[in-house]
Formats: C-alpha cells, structure tokens, sequence
C-alpha cells in the first residue's frame, strides 16, 4: 500500500511541480482527450458506457500531474518517521485508545491484534483521520493509469525537473508501465466500489496513489479486508470503529502472530506498507503508546 507524504514533504514538491507546471503547453490541463484511451478500455471490459461517460465529465475529473509525478521523485525511505514518535502523537495515541476502548476491545478479541498497533498505524497513515489525502480518487487512479501511452510518459517526463526525476530513459518507461497497470487495476475496484454503494466519484478523496479513509486502504483492498466495526450494516473507512476493526482484520489475515516476538511483527506490518522504516516506526510507536496505558 502507498500512502500520503506529509504537509511538509508534499509542500516541498508542490514547489517543483508549480515550477514545472508553467514549462506545460498552454490549455494542457484543460484538455480531457489524455483520458479517452482509458474510458474506452473500461468500456471495453464491461463497464457501462453511460455511466463512465458520466464520472469523466470535464466537471469531475482532470489530469493530476501531481499525483503522477511523484511515484518517480519521491523515496520512501528519505520520509521522515521520526517525527511520530514525538510526545504529541503518543498522547492522543494513549486518548485514541481510551477514547475507542469498546472496538479495540472487540477487535483484540476477534483478531488478536493489539491496540497500540492498530493505533500506531492510523497514526502514521493519517493522523488518526486528521490527514486522508486531499486528491480526487478518480482523477489520480485515472492519470496514473494513463502513464500506459507514451504520449502521457513523455508529457509527465517532461514535467518533472531533471535533477528531481529518479528514472531515465528505459527504467522510466518500465516504471511508468508498472504504476500504469497498478492504477488500472485500482480503477477499476474503485469503480466498482463507488457504484456498488451509490458514491459520487467525484467526492472521493485520497492520497495521490488513490489509498483512502481514515486506514489508507487502497480501492482493491476495501471488498477483502474491511470490516463494519460499529454494527451498523455497512463498511465507511471514514468511520473510526469501522477502520480499526479493518486495520484489526488486515493484520490478522496477512499472518498477524499471537506471540508478539517482534522478528514476526515486522513481516506483518511490511504487508500493509513496504518499508523497513515504516514498519520500525510502527512498532516503535505502538511501544511508547503502551507504555503506563
């Protein structure tokens, strides 16, 4: 799973892509022809063509160069974790606990999973619902699935400022073709969930991968692990109970070990993000949050 960067980081590279931004071709943000290719593949695959050609109105949906561009500038490993170890996050992560005492009571008894990591999670995902994303799902799904044509590799090549740009020549075509056919397949499960539930597409925020709600799940994700940790008969990742008792599930189906020997947490945790610092995090934050709770 890809998650959101920080206000600080995506300041940072919103400078670059503002920069970059004024080199485009006049009207190209405008123009919606980039999306004809995908509207049509969906088509093709059995999606019904009144109601794609309704979600991909000009009104709803434009190219997100900035969702595009950082999957080839940004480093996971250069994301500063650090700083949700600090006293702050560990105190409302102690207050998110107590505050949420029933559910997390409920899911350590269903899945085994203990609250500080459940919270150590949503803490670095997003802030404990403070920080979601603020990009339409749609439209970032949409253009990354877009990296497909050349046209669209070398539009966004080009955007980028050479010295940020982390892929050349052929590892950049081979990393544009490998988030294209991720983003296709997370459109089309983010498709099918926002019809199956009567969603606006349009609506739908997220981080610039297309991860949402409170636990960051991405689209394909959401029909396999998500849970209704409130009761109430439906499944909202925007809903506190219901997040943790899908981050509980999460864990629980990717191996989560009763025993809490840490060699065998790490592995877990890398399954819900794939890096080593995260994961380090993760855990080193749900220890201070236990810690006299």
């Amino acid at each position: 799973m890809k998650r959101e960067i920080d206000m600080k980081f995506t300041y940072k590279f919103f400078l670059i892509f503002l920069a970059a931004f004024y080199l485009l071709p006049p009207g190209l943000m405008a123009d919606h022809s980039y999306f004809d290719y995908i509207k049509q593949k969906l088509i093709n695959d059995g999606f019904d063509k009144e109601y794609i050609e309704k979600i991909y109105s000009p009104e709803s949906i434009k190219f997100e160069f900035g969702s595009t561009t950082l999957f080839f500038t940004v480093s996971e490993y250069k994301l500063d974790y650090d700083r949700f170890l600090g006293p702050d996050f560990v105190k409302k992560g102690k207050e998110y606990i107590n505050k949420y005492e029933e559910t997390f009571s409920m899911v350590k008894e269903k899945y085994k999973v203990p609250p500080e990591i459940i919270t150590a999670i949503l803490t670095v995902e997003t802030k404990l619902g403070g920080f979601i994303g603020n990009r339409p799902v749609l439209s970032s799904l949409s253009s990354i699935a877009s990296l497909e044509n050349s046209k669209i590799q070398k539009m966004v090549q080009k955007s980028i400022p050479s010295q940020k740009n982390r892929y050349s020549g052929d590892d950049f075509v081979k990393r544009a073709e490998n988030r294209a056919d991720f983003g296709y397949k997370e459109l089309k499960k983010f498709i099918d969930f926002a019809k199956e539930f009567d969603h606006d597409t349009s609506e739908i925020i997220g981080s610039y991968a297309g991860a949402v709600g409170i636990p960051q799940f991405m689209p394909s994700n959401i029909p396999v692990y998500a849970r209704d940790g409130d009761m109430d008969g439906k499944i909202d990742l925007l809903n506190h109970k219901d997040a943790i008792a899908s981050v509980g599930n999460y864990l629980k189906m990717h191996g989560w070990p009763e025993n809490q020997d840490e060699k065998k947490l790490i592995p877990v945790i890398l399954r819900y993000n794939k890096s080593m610092p995260y994961a380090q995090t993760v855990l080193k934050l749900s220890q201070l949050i236990g810690e006299n709770n």
